[in-house]
């Protein structure tokens, strides 16, 4: 979004934000959390079930980033990870098997 350096609604191009990455464990959403945490505070959601943790292993002792293994559908989770997000992006979140 800022890449660009565009405004887009109520965000300025270089602002900081946190943003939660949901899916994060697969190849995407790895991706995404990694380019996100550059320049934001960013908090990963994934059960694992399909995705696999070393793909977010060199994120989890990044100080942008917080892990959390949990699934989309604990309500209760994501009450507790989202106050404050500014986004939420999925990079491919299955809500497990």
């Amino acid at each position: 979004m800022e890449a660009r350096g565009e405004e887009v609604e109520g965000w300025r191009a270089g602002e900081e934000r946190r943003l939660s990455a949901i899916g994060a464990g697969g190849i995407v959403g790895s991706n995404l959390a990694d380019t996100l945490s550059q320049n934001h505070d960013v908090v990963i959601i994934d059960n694992l079930a399909t995705g696999r943790r070393e793909n977010v292993e060199h994120l989890i002792d990044h100080p942008r980033v917080e892990f959390i293994e949990g699934s989309i559908t604990d309500l209760d989770l994501l009450r507790e990870a989202f106050p404050g997000a500014a986004g939420i992006f999925g990079g491919h979140p299955c809500p497990g098997r």
